[in-house]
């Protein structure tokens, strides 16, 4: 569905396998450890997704950031270099940024930023930019658009404060929406740049 008017790389979390903080509350898992296993959790949603993406047509391609040459490319120059040459094929990427304490957000950045992306899409489980969590706080406000200053000032959450600073050094929109199954991702696109 993208493939008419945008090429898209994907970058792939794991907080439906896990989360390395809630790993390290529940087990005593110290920090980098955690950090690991949930990047290598990222190579269990990133084989699934290449499977379904594969039955229905779409070509793609693993790209991991730890090394798992069993199932996906490594993250390197020569990898990026392949991507941006295949117009043709979707690059999965996971295994995080290869080292702890980086956020999936981050992450994401950084590979718009490798790829020369023109923007950063974040589907996540609220409906863009609060003023506070909506799913706790009923008074939260949506934020149509902010700037990347006034998104720390304020110190909000939707997206981790590293990427935002990584992002407004490179001038690189970031995009939040709800991620809603019924929806194509190529909507969400067209349906936030008719409202800003």
């Amino acid at each position: 569905e993208l493939s008419g008017r945008y090429r898209c790389a994907l970058v792939i979390g794991a907080g439906n396998i896990l989360r390395g903080s809630s790993l390290s509350t529940a087990l005593g898992v110290r920090t980098r450890a955690a950090h690991y296993a949930g990047m290598t959790a990222t190579l269990v949603n990133g084989i699934v997704l290449s499977d379904l993406l594969t039955q229905a047509g779409c070509k793609n391609s693993i790209v991991s950031a730890l090394s798992m040459p069993a199932v996906a490319h490594e993250m390197g120059l020569p990898a990026l270099d392949k991507i941006i040459e295949s117009s043709d094929s979707t690059p999965i990427f996971t295994g995080g940024i290869g080292t702890p304490y980086v956020t999936t957000d981050t992450t994401a950045v950084v590979r718009a930023l490798q790829l020369e992306a023109r923007f950063v899409l974040k589907l996540t489980n609220v409906d863009g930019i609060f003023s506070a969590d909506p799913r706790k706080d009923s008074s939260a406000e949506r934020i149509p658009t902010i700037s990347y200053d006034e998104y720390l000032k304020q110190q909000l959450a939707a997206i981790d404060a590293t990427a935002v600073i990584m992002a407004r050094e490179n001038k690189l929109p970031i995009l939040v929406a709800k991620h809603r199954a019924s929806q194509p991702i190529s909507g969400i696109i067209n349906s936030i740049h008719s409202a800003s």
